[in-house]
Order: structure tokens, then C-alpha cells, then sequence
């Protein structure tokens, strides 16, 4: 339970990020937005300078991670070796397995946003703005 293992080092994320963790890892009558809904959590410290009168998707987001290739994974934690499981199944077994023929051959394709009205991804013009 988020009691007994939430643990922030201090030092290694803003004040403002820490408050927003802890004000959404409590009891639900105390969690932020309990009492003034998604207005208190757009007022909150943390997510200063977004403004969310405008479309979140027209907004270019506050950080930006390099990608260098289509294959690099610089931006994630590295994986000690030891720690990965090593398993020998076959196709196979997947067919048999109980648990996973719901997401056997499982393919996502994202056509509509969250509103109903088919996805348009945001172009960034010269000036790294999003373009109309």
C-alpha cells in the first residue's frame, strides 16, 4: 500500500512534482480534486504554464526527450541483466496457454482521439511551434 512504500528521495524531483505525487497517493476524501474536481488539479503549483484553455494537443510539451534512432533507448533506466526472466516457450505453448489466447497475434491501431474525431497528429512548423 502507498503508505508503507511510497518513497521520494529528496533532491531528485521539484518540490512542486513531490507535492502532486503525494497530494494524489493519499485517501481518496484528501486526494487533490476530491473536493474542487479538475480545476483544483489545474491549479496546482506543478502544472504552472500550461494553458489549458487552449487544446493540450496544439501545445508543444514542456520536455522534449533526444532521440537519436529509432531504436535507442537512452531516455529509459537501464535493465540489470540478472533481473530479466529468461524463457525457452514456444509458439506452441502460447496457443495452449490459458491465460494469453486473448492477446495472442494482438495488434493496437489508434484511428479516433478522445473526443470521437479522427486522430490529426501536430505538425511543428520552423519556429518549433505546433502549426494550425
Amino acid at each position: 500500500m502507498w503508505r508503507d512504500t511510497l518513497n521520494i528521495p529528496s533532491g531528485l524531483i521539484s518540490q512542486e512534482a513531490e507535492s502532486m505525487i503525494r497530494s494524489l497517493c493519499t485517501d481518496s476524501s484528501e486526494r487533490l480534486g476530491s473536493r474542487g474536481g479538475a480545476m483544483e488539479l489545474k491549479l496546482h503549483p506543478f502544472l504552472n504554464g500550461i494553458d489549458f484553455s487552449r487544446s493540450l494537443r496544439m501545445q508543444l510539451a514542456p520536455w522534449r526527450p533526444e532521440i537519436r534512432h529509432e531504436t535507442d533507448t537512452s531516455n529509459f533506466d537501464p535493465i540489470e541483466p540478472e533481473r530479466l526472466q529468461h524463457h525457452s516457450i514456444s509458439l506452441d505453448d502460447l496457443r495452449t496457454e490459458t491465460n494469453s489466447h486473448g492477446f495472442y497475434e494482438f495488434t493496437f491501431r489508434r484511428f479516433f482521439d478522445d473526443c470521437g474525431h479522427p486522430f490529426k497528429p501536430v505538425v511543428v512548423n520552423g519556429n518549433g511551434m505546433p502549426s494550425s
